[in-house]
């Protein structure tokens, strides 16, 4: 990285941390412009513009930090913010975990400071609780989606992480139910059908667990493991 390159995505950091998005997003425009193979600053102006409310653009020049370097966790997060405030919760949910994957650390920090800079954000407790999940730390992911759904009671995503929680703790009438506000909430989310009918398949509520599955089958076809799962039901 070049001085002024170096400079100019500093300068750009230290703009966005300050609140001031349009100076930031200029500076790291300039960074970009001195070397536009540098993942960094495409990240921090997706950042700055994710700050904004820009959410099209965020999510455009985090598509392009990483192309530059599929590893960098925080390009996942910022993008994983964009799609869950432009209501694209599969691609949220599918950013965050390869953000856990990646940097479990980092993903976590995210979400802490996204909370410190709006308490209100109930996707930031969701993410967090994801985090916490992945980590084990169960009491504390249940307590953060306990918190997303105070904040956003008509939430999808907020219902339907508790349920993933759930699940996994095999407390399968708990997770089912929170599948199930999850999905009133939102009926054309795939995602939603295929965690309940997981929960009724391991419940032994194989007829349910089928419609589950055809149902998330018709609403996205793409995924082989729905088929492979209703298959399973049929069986039995």
């Amino acid at each position: 990285m070049s001085s002024a390159e170096d400079e100019a995505a500093k300068q750009g950091h230290l703009l966005r941390d300050q609140g001031d998005f349009d100076g930031a997003i200029a500076a790291y425009t300039e960074a970009i412009r001195l070397n536009p193979e540098n993942a960094q600053p495409y990240s921090g102006r997706g950042q700055a513009y994710l700050r904004k409310g820009e959410f099209d653009k965020a999510i455009a020049d985090c598509d392009k930090a990483i192309q530059l370097d599929p590893t960098m966790a925080e390009a996942y997060c910022c993008r994983c913010d964009a799609h869950g405030r432009n209501g694209d919760l599969d691609k949220a949910i599918a950013d965050y975990s390869e953000a856990i994957r990646l940097d479990p650390h980092l993903a976590e920090t995210y979400c802490t400071e996204a909370i410190r800079l709006d308490p209100h954000r109930a996707e930031a407790y969701c993410a967090r609780g994801m985090v916490y999940g992945q980590k084990g730390d169960v009491k504390k992911a249940l307590a953060d989606c306990a918190e997303a759904i105070r904040l956003a009671p008509t939430s999808p995503l907020a219902f339907y992480s508790r349920a993933v929680l759930y699940d996994r703790k095999g407390e399968f009438d708990k997770a089912i139910a929170d599948y199930t506000k999850a999905i009133r909430l939102n009926p054309q989310w795939a995602q939603a059908y295929w965690g309940r009918a997981h929960a009724y398949e391991v419940n032994s509520e194989f007829d349910k667990a089928i419609a589950d599955f055809t149902e998330s089958i018709r609403l996205d076809p793409r995924h082989a493991e729905v088929y492979c799962g209703r298959g399973y039901a049929y069986h039995k």
